[in-house]
């Protein structure tokens, strides 16, 4: 297979995974899948044994069109692999392939990974207001929350939180109200400020801004964290993002920032452009360009800007990632504490997308694919050691 090659078929593959395929795309790939083997693909019976045998015998051809001979070839989970592989199991199966397999209690036992079942993370935040009241948002009814600084605070039937600017209330018009939006570990939220930015808010992050947001003649909001930004155009007042010694300024765009105090902060652009500033250095950031700051200076690089934001979309999405940054992630979202047996095992890299519904032990078995890598979850520990 020819490079050009290559690159379509993972492009094809990640379409089906991400629900974006056409039906002429999926012709397609299914003519590539056709190609590839001696005789034309059939259909597996409704038996799941049947599917699993079909599953396995469709990876290993894939890997071996693409080159790798064996499963302990590289510890990596080859995107083209993975992507190919749900696209299959979405096509065919109905499934992602990437955790297609149902296993028996009798291959779970075959696995050093004890299948506990530890649940996702799920939508939750903690409003802090002016006042020093605190919302519980999960346990709070629908409807409207509290008034200040001329603004109504709203939480609605779908969970997410909605600041309105109503002067006509006769309201305080303090502008000094600061609000803080905070997420524990395990919760998500989405909140709408008055201008009408909506913000995600990722897991263990919060968010402090002024009730109607403008500070100085400009939107401001300080992030800790990690949220995804859809801001509203205002040429007017710019919005301004604070993280650590970092500030971006736009007027309309979107963007992620990742600035969790145990990383380096990341701002991926998506849309639009940004002004980001560090320290005494500025850079303006295009579409696909992701900056990192918190080693003195602004390092920019091309990114697929899908990789950064794919939390907020549902999944986990590795690309050649550091297992110490994954088990980061996966401990934030499942509230879980992480051990490793051996440093070396932290620098390990890995491929990959998994939904961000699934039990950890789904994911984790995702990654025991590679065969580098085990884990054992013991009560809210997941243990890592080489396999």
């Amino acid at each position: 297979m020819v490079n050009k090659d290559k690159i379509r078929l993972e492009e094809l593959s990640h379409k089906s995974l991400m629900g974006t395929i056409t039906d002429a795309e999926k012709k397609e790939l299914g003519a590539w899948l056709n190609n590839i083997e001696e005789k034309p693909l059939e259909i597996p019976g409704d038996r799941a044994q049947d599917k699993e045998q079909y599953g396995e015998h469709i990876f290993q051809r894939i890997r071996e069109e693409i080159g790798i001979q064996s499963e302990t070839q590289t510890p990596k989970l080859w995107p083209k692999i993975v992507a190919v592989a749900a696209a299959v199991s979405i096509m065919v199966l109905g499934v992602f392939f990437f955790n297609y397999r149902n296993s028996s209690v009798q291959d779970q036992d075959k696995n050093n990974l004890v299948l506990q079942y530890i649940a996702p993370g799920k939508q939750g935040a903690t409003l802090t207001l002016a006042s020093g009241t605190t919302i519980k948002l999960s346990d709070t009814q629908n409807g409207e929350l509290a008034k200040q600084a001329g603004v109504t605070i709203t939480k609605t039937k779908e969970g997410q939180l909605v600041y309105e600017i109503k002067p006509s209330t006769g309201v305080s018009t303090d502008l000094g109200a600061v609000n803080t939006l905070t997420t524990a570990r395990g919760e998500t939220y989405k909140v709408k400020l008055p201008d009408g930015t909506e913000v995600w808010l990722n897991a263990a992050s919060s968010i402090r801004y002024a009730a109607n947001l403008l500070e100085s003649g400009k939107r401001k909001v300080s992030l800790q964290g990690e949220a995804y930004f859809q801001v509203a155009k205002d040429k007017a007042h710019p919005f301004v993002v604070k993280s650590g010694n970092q500030e971006v300024e736009v007027l309309g765009t979107q963007f992620n920032i990742n600035a969790y105090k145990s990383t380096n902060t990341k701002t991926t652009l998506l849309e639009g452009s940004v002004k980001l500033a560090y320290n005494a250095q500025q850079k303006i950031l295009l579409p696909n360009q992701q900056a990192t700051t918190g080693k003195g200076d602004i390092a920019v690089k091309d990114i697929d800007g899908e990789f950064a934001v794919a939390w907020k979309n549902g999944f986990f999405m590795f690309d050649s990632e550091r297992l110490e940054d994954i088990m980061e992630k996966l401990s934030r979202w499942y509230n879980v504490e992480v051990e490793f047996t051996e440093p070396a095992l932290k620098n390990m890299t890995f491929f990959g997308t998994v939904s961000k519904s699934e039990n950890i032990s789904k994911v984790l078995k995702a990654l025991e694919r590679t065969k580098s890598v085990t884990f054992i979850v013991e009560n809210n520990k997941v243990i890592i050691k080489r396999k």
